[in-house]
């Protein structure tokens, strides 16, 4: 999750279970962009896209 917010910790303070969390907003978490820019890369030869990183701390 965004600055290393665990999915635990942000679906209690939320009130959602972890997989609502999932479902409707884990397309935030910049490691789902990564992954989805990585297989993207390999299947269309591009050279790979800088992402920012969330700052921790």
């Amino acid at each position: 999750m965004q600055r290393g917010t665990k999915r635990y910790d942000a679906s209690d303070y939320f009130g959602v279970s972890e997989k609502m969390l999932e479902r409707v907003h884990g397309h935030h978490d910049p490691e789902h962009h990564r992954e989805v820019t990585q297989r993207m890369d390999r299947r269309q030869g591009a050279s790979p896209v800088a992402l920012p990183v969330a700052k921790r701390g």
